[in-house]
C-alpha cells in the first residue's frame, strides 16, 4: 500500500520543522493566556512575537518577557557558547535598555536540557553568580566573557547588560516535543 503523503513529512523542508517549532510556541502561550483567566496571578495582557516570543503585561505595569526556544532531541545541549542562547540573552538586555526598569523579570524557557556543569557554560549557573554578585567588578572571567558578549550584541553597556541578567531565569523543563 502507498505511502500517504498527507502524513508523511516532507523531507528536506525546513518549513515543517518551522510549523511545528510556531506551533509549539502558539500552544504555550495558548496555555499562558489562562493567567488572565485566574484571579490570583497578576497577568492583565498577553502579546505573542512583540519584543519577545511572549510578553507578559503585569497588573501593576511591568512586563515579563520570555523566550520560547525547542530543539529535537538530536542536537547539542544548550550553553552559553550556543549562538540562539546568547542571541536570546541579548535580546533581554536590549529591552532592557530600551525600557529601563519596565521589565520585572526574563526567561529562557526550552524543552531541551541546559548545560548543568557550574561552570561558564552553564546558563543557570551563570545567572546565580550574576544574581548573586554585589557589582561586575570581581565576576568570574567566563561569566563576564558571557555578560560582554551579550551586551556587545545587545549594543549597550556591561552595566546595563549585568542589571538585565540580574532579572533572567532559565528553564530547560518544557514539555519534549516529538521528533519526526
Amino acid at each position: 500500500m502507498p505511502i500517504d503523503p498527507g502524513s508523511e513529512l516532507a523531507v528536506g523542508d525546513p518549513g515543517d520543522d518551522t510549523a511545528r517549532r510556531y506551533q509549539y510556541q502558539w500552544t504555550y502561550a495558548a496555555i499562558t493566556c489562562c493567567l488572565l483567566l485566574d484571579q490570583t496571578e497578576d497577568v492583565a495582557e498577553l502579546f505573542c512575537e512583540h519584543h519577545e516570543d511572549l510578553l507578559l503585561k503585569h497588573t501593576d505595569g511591568s512586563f515579563t518577557g520570555l523566550q520560547i526556544k525547542t530543539r529535537s532531541s538530536d542536537q547539542r545541549i544548550w550553553s552559553t557558547s550556543e549562538e540562539d542562547l546568547w542571541k536570546s540573552f541579548a535580546r533581554f538586555v536590549s529591552l532592557e535598555n530600551a525600557y529601563p526598569g519596565q521589565f520585572r523579570r526574563f526567561a529562557f524557557l526550552t524543552n531541551h536540557p541546559l548545560q548543568a556543569t557550574n561552570n561558564g557554560k552553564d546558563i543557570c549557573h551563570v545567572l546565580k553568580v550574576i544574581k548573586e554578585a554585589a557589582a561586575l567588578a570581581g565576576l568570574p572571567s567566563p561569566i563576564l566573557a558571557f555578560l560582554s558578549k551579550v551586551a556587545k550584541q545587545a549594543g549597550c553597556s556591561n552595566d546595563v547588560a549585568f542589571a538585565a541578567l540580574k532579572k533572567c531565569e532559565a528553564s530547560d523543563d518544557l514539555p519534549k516535543r516529538e521528533d519526526r
